[in-house]
């Protein structure tokens, strides 16, 4: 324990002296001296705020989406400052390392005096025990290497849930369906495309009563989506449990062994997705299966064979148009009920719960959907977002979207397809896609799938409504492509020709296997059959001419 006499050393502002414990150091730099990189040694700043500080530490949150997230940081950031333990996850000492001093070399010295207190044990510092959730104890203390290593871990960590969490009952019923009896473990993973809500369905079965009962305060949530391997996977696992990295990891899978714990690893396709790393994922993955009690709970962007488990799998659709609407009204107010643009919107936000939420916040305190739907229409998903904070997965449809995109299991020939895809409002049959590619477009489309970005149905590929609109901005059709378009309807006005002259004689369709595409060409072009057969005429005669 620290001195008493040191009780007050932080409340003089020229009272900077080395050797202090992290905890106090850290105390002194945002409470009494509010370092930043623009400070000086002879002029403090404005002091921090725990929730600021917390949330450039942990990475860009907004307030209102998940302000849970950021109150447990804050929890975390008040027990580093009481002492209780140390930041272990390099990326957050990097962060801290950032915020505080940034490139200032004024500051190096302050810098090098707060890297060196990591490397003393974590010592209690008198400050006012941190503010716990409700429900939730604080983890003992012991000063006895071995007991640590069996005993201490934090409290359960789990996020509050969004006030909008509505319209999940039957998913989240069939993932807690999948847990075995006590005292069986299981690994179980929640499948998705992009803003499905993945982690919001996480954190519910994690705060169901069941769960609760069955694995108390030894449910950890450990955010992935900044984990760049498995070194960086183990660094956030054992800064989410709350245990002394010094130790190890191999420590920490001993002190999990025989006790009923459950690791939600959310965000988990972050770490495993680097070809070059993955196979160091997937051991990591094993080895935690491996320990007795362990139970894993992850969430997945898209769907794939993640490392050599037997999961149990829960895949996320869209929400029906039903409870799109009432989770709309339920952010946006239930005036929007009476609005003649809702079933537009509710149409065009394809039952993606984060399309549904941002758009939703932008109807709050209005009178009338007319200027958003009018706003829509001029610049499509990029309305689905938070208007006062930087983008990000929760606070962007496009961002969220973009995130898929760039992921590393999609290439270069299925963001072609994709874009031929996209131009398309009912999708295409994979024959259709062959001959527009000039190739088989089997792989680069299983791509497409497997990150959730297209979605598969009576045998067509084809992507929801936001999204579609996302590619059409963002990746329009290019020359090559408008050729490619040019010589598969040339090609099919000849396979259709028969339909055209039944439609011209007694207005009907008839003949042709293909109707699905001329169908949504028709729709794409013009909504007006008669105009589209025009072109395809066209089309016929620029034929007969080259």
């Amino acid at each position: 324990m620290s001195n008493p006499g040191k009780r007050h050393w932080h409340h003089d502002r020229k009272n900077y002296s080395k050797g202090r414990s992290f905890g106090e150091l850290l105390e002194w730099h945002l409470i009494i001296w509010g370092t930043n990189p623009k400070s000086t040694k002879e002029h403090a700043s404005k002091p921090w705020t725990l929730w600021n500080f917390a949330a450039k530490v942990h990475g860009k949150w907004t307030k209102d989406t998940i302000e849970a997230d950021v109150e447990y940081e804050k929890d975390c950031l008040m027990e580093w400052r009481r002492g209780k333990k140390h930041p272990s996850n390099r990326t957050v000492i990097s962060n801290i390392l950032s915020e505080l001093f940034g490139e200032s070399k004024e500051l190096d010295d302050w810098k090098t005096d707060l890297e060196a207190s990591l490397n003393q044990p974590p010592e209690l510092c008198p400050l006012p025990p941190p503010k716990m959730r409700a429900g939730v104890a604080s983890h003992a203390d012991s000063a006895d290497a071995d007991t640590a290593a069996s005993h201490a871990h934090g409290a359960a960590n789990i996020p509050r849930l969004a006030r909008h969490f509505i319209g999940r009952d039957d998913d989240l019923a069939a993932i807690l369906s999948l847990f075995p009896q006590v005292p069986a473990s299981t690994s179980i993973l929640i499948e998705g495309g992009p803003g499905m809500g993945k982690t919001e369905l996480a954190k519910a079965v994690a705060l169901a009563p069941d769960i609760v009962n069955r694995f108390g305060d030894r449910r950890w949530f450990v955010p992935l989506q900044t984990a760049k391997d498995a070194t960086q996977m183990q660094d956030a696992i054992i800064d989410a449990v709350g245990f002394d990295g010094k130790l190890g990891f191999g420590a920490l899978l001993d002190s999990l062994r025989s006790k009923q714990t459950l690791l939600i690893l959310d965000n988990l396709e972050t770490p495993w997705e680097p070809v070059n790393g993955r196979h160091e994922v997937d051991a990591l993955l094993a080895e935690l299966t491996a320990v007795s009690g362990v139970t894993l709970l992850g969430s997945f962007r898209g769907f794939d064979i993640v490392g050599d488990l037997h999961w149990e799998r829960h895949f996320v659709e869209p929400m029906g148009s039903h409870v799109a609407i009432k989770l709309f009204a339920s952010i946006a107010g239930e005036w929007v009920l009476n609005e003649s643009h809702l079933d537009e919107f509710i149409r065009e936000l394809g039952g993606i719960p984060l399309a549904i939420y941002l758009v939703a916040i932008r109807a709050y305190g209005r009178t009338s959907l007319a200027p958003l739907w009018r706003e829509w229409k001029l610049i499509g998903p990029a309305l689905a977002r938070s208007p006062y904070v930087e983008e990000g997965a929760l606070t962007s449809l496009n961002f969220c979207i973009e995130l898929s995109l760039r992921s590393q299991r999609v290439d270069n020939d299925s963001i072609d397809i994709l874009r031929i895809v996209a131009s398309m409002p009912a999708g295409l049959t994979f024959d259709a896609c062959d001959e527009l590619f000039g190739k088989p477009a089997f792989d680069s489309i299983e791509k497409l799938l497997r990150t959730g970005i297209a979605i598969e149905r009576s045998w067509r590929i084809d992507l929801l409504p936001p999204i579609r609109s996302h590619c059409l901005i963002y990746y329009p059709l290019i020359e090559i492509d408008i050729e490619k378009w040019e010589k598969f309807f040339l090609s099919f006005y000849d396979r259709s020709k028969i339909a055209i002259e039944s439609y011209k004689n007694d207005g009907h369709f008839s003949g042709i296997s293909e109707l699905n595409e001329f169908y949504s060409y028709l729709l794409y072009e013009s909504n007006n059959v008669g105009y589209a057969i025009d072109i395809l005429e066209k089309f016929r005669c620029r034929k007969n001419m080259s």
